[in-house]
């Protein structure tokens, strides 16, 4: 099992959906198994051996919880010199919302990502930022799990 955990925005969907398409992985997201009423928590544990890749927003997944010898947990977050960028991307995702709150709703994600680096950081997960060139590293995380299933 996988356990793909970000923001929104991060590319988590993006990377949990290549490793659908790419290595036969069932996929399965934390909205959709609370509107099956199953907790996300005995679904790890009932399927952790799977080939499965499970999609965590942040506020869903609690840091480390999860650990386990069977399971690959990645984290996504922001980086804080792409402040500009993100307030950019998320205007056009949010074109209703005021300048202000677009601001803030970055200013938060980044701080969230900084504080899941350092939890990262003491439980020994892996933790990237995703900036700019997404594209280059969802591909790079990407080959990175294609090896590491294709070697066990």
């Amino acid at each position: 099992m996988i356990i793909i955990c970000g923001l929104p925005g991060s590319g988590k969907t993006t990377l949990s959906k290549k490793l659908v398409e790419k290595l036969g992985l069932e996929y399965f997201n934390d909205w959709g198994l609370i509107k099956e009423n199953i907790s996300i928590e005995d679904f790890v544990v009932q399927n952790k051996s799977k080939n499965i890749v499970l999609d965590l927003d942040y506020a869903n997944s609690k840091i480390g919880y999860f650990f386990d010898g069977n399971i690959e947990i990645i984290y996504l977050g922001f980086n804080r010199q792409d402040k500009n960028f993100l307030v950019e991307k998320f205007s056009k995702s949010y074109p209703y919302k005021k300048l202000e709150e677009i601001e803030d709703i970055v200013e938060k994600s980044l701080v969230l990502s900084e504080l899941y680096e350092k939890e990262c950081n003491k439980r020994d997960l892996k933790f990237y930022y995703i900036s700019k060139d997404r594209d280059v590293l969802l591909e790079r995380i990407f080959n990175e799990l294609r090896n590491e299933i294709e070697a066990n």
